[in-house]
């Protein structure tokens, strides 16, 4: 009977899960079947993406885009704000030498016969230039011009009338350090940095010789120079070729 009792008290101990393990000091140590990723993941472009305590992936969100969509270009946004003053040279001219001699008679600017004036051509260019104003919704201000017969023109023919300013006309014919011509360039000096009304742009239409004395920008018949004014001075913020107003959308 003892031995009986033997056999099975051998028997428990030897099919027991102790003795399957050796004992509780040397059962390995688990953390539970559920393992946590990393909180990120760094991409080789720089981007992080999150990923979730079961280990999938969360994908990041697009980026944000502004809901205001570019109208044109940079320059045609900004002309639509207003607070611009815009030069145009005239469009094309007849520049044969009578023209172009008879030119110098100062005396009376509204004789147009002794000017270089506009040609067919440079007429029609003038219409296009307000109807590509209009059509870009490019506000208008105030217009100034030159009294002389192309800028006059090319101003009322654009733009529908404008104040003809005698400091806006060219200096060419006058002696270097005449206080005329002083008086002109400093005049000129004056409109470049003079803000315009809120929500608008000044128009000034005069000549080549006299926005390179003042500002050092040069542009063919028909350019545009788009300054930036500064109260106490101007930036020049775009060039524009005479293609520019047609080609822009």
């Amino acid at each position: 009977m003892a031995r009986f009792f033997s056999i099975v008290l051998f028997m428990l101990f030897a099919f027991s899960p102790l003795a399957a393990c050796g004992s509780l000091d040397n059962a390995p140590e688990t953390t539970g079947t559920r393992t946590t990723a990393p909180e990120s993941t760094e991409t080789l472009s720089g981007a992080t993406v999150s990923e979730s305590a079961e280990g999938t992936t969360e994908a990041p969100e697009p980026p944000t885009e502004s809901t205001e969509a570019s109208t044109g270009t940079p320059e045609l946004d900004a002309m639509r704000d207003g607070g611009f003053v815009i030069f145009i040279r005239h469009p094309e001219t007849d520049a044969s030498p009578v023209s172009a001699d008879a030119d110098g008679h100062l005396e009376d600017l509204s004789d147009c016969s002794l000017q270089r004036n506009l040609t067919d051509a440079g007429r029609g260019d003038a219409r296009s230039l307000g109807e590509d104003i209009e059509r870009l919704e490019i506000p208008v201000g105030e217009v100034l011009a030159s009294p002389y017969c192309r800028t006059s023109e090319t101003a009322e023919l654009a733009l529908g009338e404008a104040e003809a300013v005698p400091e806006l006309a060219t200096p060419r014919y006058l002696s270097p350090g005449d206080p005329e011509a002083d008086e002109r360039i400093a005049y000129l000096r004056e409109v470049f940095s003079t803000p315009p009304a809120e929500g608008a742009n000044t128009w000034v239409m005069t000549h080549k010789l006299n926005l390179r004395l003042v500002s050092g920008e040069s542009v063919p018949e028909g350019g545009a120079v788009v300054f930036e004014p500064r109260g106490e001075g101007f930036e020049v913020f775009a060039t524009l070729p005479p293609e520019w107003w047609g080609e822009s959308p």
